[in-house]
C-alpha cells in the first residue's frame, strides 16, 4: 500500500518507488481494480500489458494493481526422474529421442543401488560402531587378532542372507513412460515404452521422439511389477 504523492501519478512511477517488478512478474498481463462512486458500477476492472503504454496509466486513490506470477513451467526442458542414477532436466532439441537422455544401461544405476554396494562389508551394528571411535579401537586391535574379524563386519547367517542379491535396483525393461502434457486441451497424455528395445534398437518404435515439457520415468521391477515369463 502505497500514498500517492498526487492524483494522476503514473503506474510506473509509482512501480519505481514499490521497489519495481519481481522477476517471477509477468509484465504481459497486470490487472487494475478501480473504484469510482461517480459511475454506476462503481466498481470496474482493466487489464493490459505493462509496456510503455500501460506503465504510463494515470493512477487514482483506491486503485488495485495485481501482477501475475510467470507459469513454472520449463518450456525448453525434457525431464528424466525414477530409477535413474541421476534425475535431471535436460534442455529439448530437435529430433531428440529417448536414447539422448538415456545412452546405456550405465545410466540407469541408481544412487541407492550404488550406495549399497559401497556399504556391502557394513551391517547396521558396523555402521553404528563406524559412528564412533570404538570402530576404530576395534579395527586397531583387529589388526593383532585377524580372527576377530568376523565381529567387526561380520553377519550372522540370517543377515548375510537377506542382503544377498539386494546390490542392484533391478530395472523394469519391459515398461516406462512419457507423461505429455497437451496444455492446448489441458490433459495428460501417458505413452509406454519398452525401455529394452529402445537401448537395443536406436531405430525403432520404442525410442520415442520427445517434446519440450516431456517426463520420462524409469521404473523398477518393484514399482511396475515384471510377469513371471519376463524374469
Amino acid at each position: 500500500m502505497f500514498e500517492l504523492a498526487r492524483e494522476g501519478e503514473t503506474l510506473g512511477a509509482m512501480l519505481a518507488v514499490a521497489g519495481g517488478l519481481p522477476v517471477v512478474a509477468d509484465p504481459k498481463r497486470a490487472q487494475l481494480d478501480r473504484v469510482d462512486p461517480s459511475k454506476k458500477p462503481a466498481r470496474s476492472v482493466d487489464v493490459f500489458a505493462l509496456d510503455a503504454r500501460g506503465l504510463a496509466t494515470p493512477l487514482k486513490s483506491g486503485d488495485i494493481l495485481t501482477v501475475s506470477e510467470l507459469l513454472p513451467e520449463f518450456g525448453n526442458a525434457v525431464t528424466l526422474r525414477g530409477n535413474v542414477a541421476q534425475a535431471t532436466r535436460t534442455p529439448w532439441k530437435a529430433n531428440m529421442r529417448i536414447t539422448d537422455l538415456i545412452p546405456s544401461r550405465a545410466f540407469l544405476m541408481s544412487r541407492a543401488s550404488v550406495k549399497r554396494q559401497n556399504d556391502v562389508l557394513l551391517s547396521d551394528d558396523d555402521k553404528r560402531n563406524a559412528s564412533s571411535d570404538a570402530f576404530a579401537r576395534l579395527a586397531e586391535a583387529d589388526a593383532q587378532k585377524p580372527v576377530q574379524r568376523e565381529k567387526i563386519v561380520g553377519d550372522s547367517a540370517d543377515t548375510l542372507a537377506s542382503r544377498i542379491g539386494n546390490l542392484v535396483d533391478e530395472i523394469n525393461m519391459d515398461y516406462a513412460v512419457v507423461e505429455r502434457v497437451d496444455t492446448a486441451k489441458v490433459s495428460v497424455q501417458l505413452i509406454p515404452f519398452s525401455l529394452a528395445n529402445a537401448l537395443e534398437n536406436p531405430s525403432g518404435p520404442d525410442n520415442l521422439a520427445l517434446q519440450p515439457g516431456d517426463i520420462v520415468t524409469v521404473f523398477s521391477v518393484n514399482d511396475v511389477r515384471v510377469p513371471v515369463s519376463g524374469q
